[in-house]
């Protein structure tokens, strides 16, 4: 009987010996692969940072230009400088680096390869990348990305031509057979008093002619456009100095035009007429010359 619980006693302790065997080299595993990620994460974080893991202050290249805060024009030659401190006798990669606002790479473009080695290297860049205010170059020698080395802070590239917006060209005056109106131009905004000038034959009566303000009160291409409008004021062009207008010289003429803005409507218009004296539905009626569009203030 005593011989029975010995052989039991044993064999519990063989067990629970290899249990406390596998669980340690589990937890050993275990361990060392938790040590594995932390230097693959560490790399990684080097790797967005600098570069193969060499943190940028302990590069044996060191960039010159440019060094962090210029702003380089698009289209411009720049001199991009390094000092090799890394003996290394192979031809030097030079490559822009763009970062995004979280200091991660958004953009990784080799501007040069095969750069002949010098002590102090030197290499003219035609700036041909967008405008951004995140850049960084980085240099280092072909398969030596341990050795790399880069700008200390971002640098920009700016366009060299700001974008220029030009006002519109004004519309041609307007011009007919008998009537040339310098000012006020089509759609131009006026005020009142309105100065209208300009020249002028085979239209006058005794030495002038009719200009009227038209309001209306829908805008143009409105159905109701047309029986909108309305006469605010009515004036006189006049020649301006001795022209001969019996015989159909062209002459120069000026009118004012002072109104209330109170009611102008939505719309205005020019509306020029000779100087005919007659009742409407005659002959001798004034007649319709042209009609200028206008903005008033």
């Amino acid at each position: 009987m005593n011989q029975k619980i010995i052989i039991a006693i044993v064999v519990l302790v063989i067990i629970a010996g290899t249990g406390w065997f596998f669980i340690s080299q589990d937890s050993s595993t275990l361990t060392d692969k938790i040590a594995e990620d932390k230097v693959t994460e560490d790399q990684e974080v080097l790797d967005i940072k600098g570069g193969a893991g060499i943190p940028p202050d302990e590069a044996l290249t060191e960039v010159l230009f440019p060094i962090g805060g210029e702003e380089l024009e698009y289209g411009q030659t720049y001199s991009v400088q390094w000092e090799n401190n890394s003996g290394s006798t192979r031809s030097f990669t030079i490559r822009l680096i763009a970062y995004g606002a979280d200091n991660r790479v958004i953009s990784n473009e080799k501007i040069a390869g095969d750069v002949i080695v010098q002590e102090k290297g030197v290499y003219q860049w035609k700036v041909s990348q967008p405008s951004y205010n995140r850049y960084k170059v980085e240099i280092y020698p072909e398969g030596g990305r341990e050795l790399v080395g880069r700008s200390t802070d971002f640098f920009s590239i700016i366009d060299s031509d700001p974008l220029v917006v030009n006002p519109p060209e004004p519309k041609p005056p307007l011009q007919t057979d008998n009537l040339i109106v310098d000012l006020p131009l089509p759609d131009q905004q006026v005020s009142s008093p309105i100065i209208i000038t300009g020249k002028a034959r085979n239209i006058f009566f005794e030495r002038q002619f009719r200009v009227d303000l038209l309001g209306y009160d829908y805008p143009l291409g409105h159905p109701k456009y047309a029986e909108s409008s309305r006469v605010i004021i009515s004036a006189n062009a006049k020649i301006v100095g001795d022209c001969d207008w019996v015989r159909g010289q062209w002459c120069d003429f000026e009118a004012t035009i002072n109104y209330s803005s109170s009611d102008t409507g939505v719309e205005n218009m020019l509306y020029f007429y000779d100087g005919g004296q007659g009742d409407l539905g005659t002959p001798a009626a004034p007649k319709f010359i042209a009609a200028l569009s206008i903005k008033l203030k």
